[in-house]
């Protein structure tokens, strides 16, 4: 899919501007994406775990992306309002990742970033926004958080054992009572739309990829190679 651990944003032997890290976890349902942020957030506090976008800025956003909403009712077959909410929280998050960055403050860790909310237009986005208005932004938003993105954690198990993690976990889940037949089909469109995503983030000087199986390491383990690969992107393009 994507080459492992490589460096990004060199440009010869020339020393580059430091600025904080993005760094965006991702993965399938119960792959282990908020324990492995938790553990995070307690055992390491350089990091800024979890950014979340004020629900007041959403607003301001949404009424400046007023003529892409239009250009994506063109011809209108139904409101998009689900696809309007989440351009409009990436648009709000990248601009709050670009505010972090600038005052320069902790790295960054994203639970439900770019290539989460990116693979979520993908996957549940009817047919009816592909249009020129959606290539367009599509391209655009790809550039912006290709720039911005530094690393991507890929967090992965077995399907049986996503599975099962999602019919014994007290916490509700849309897919937890399908048949095994209709989860498996859920977690490969997943999948699917995230390979996407990654692979068009990481065309050129974009974000690399930290592959990890939940299933094959602890959660101490796999929280010190994470903030290892953190601390070790130590001169960064801004």
């Amino acid at each position: 899919m994507i080459d492992p651990l490589k460096p990004v944003r060199a440009v010869g032997a020339t020393a580059l501007p430091v600025r904080p890290l993005v760094v965006e976890l991702v993965g399938p349902a119960a792959a282990g994406k908020t324990s492995l942020l938790l553990s995070l957030a307690r055992d390491d506090k350089t990091l800024r775990p979890g950014l979340r976008p004020p629900r007041h800025r959403h607003l301001a956003n949404a009424i400046a992306l007023t003529p892409t909403f239009l250009g994506l009712h063109r011809p209108y077959c139904g409101l998009l309002w689900k696809e309007m909410k989440r351009i409009t929280y990436l648009t709000t998050l990248q601009r709050l990742v670009e505010t972090n960055i600038s005052a320069g403050e902790r790295a960054v860790v994203l639970d439900e970033g770019p290539v989460y909310m990116l693979a979520r237009l993908l996957v549940f986005g009817e047919d009816r926004i592909r249009s020129v208005a959606f290539e367009r932004w599509w391209r655009h938003a790809v550039e912006q958080w290709g720039r911005l993105l530094d690393v991507i954690v890929w967090l992965d198990a077995p399907d049986p054992i996503l599975m099962h993690r999602l019919r014994v976990r007290p916490q509700p889940h849309p897919i937890k009572e399908l048949s095994d037949d209709a989860m498996i089909h859920f977690l490969g469109a997943y999948r699917a739309a995230y390979d996407r995503v990654m692979g068009a983030l990481a065309a050129g000087h974009g974000p690399t990829v930290l592959k990890l199986r939940t299933d094959q390491e602890s959660l101490s383990h796999l929280a010190q190679r994470v903030t290892a690969e953190i601390r070790k992107k130590g001169v960064h393009r801004s």
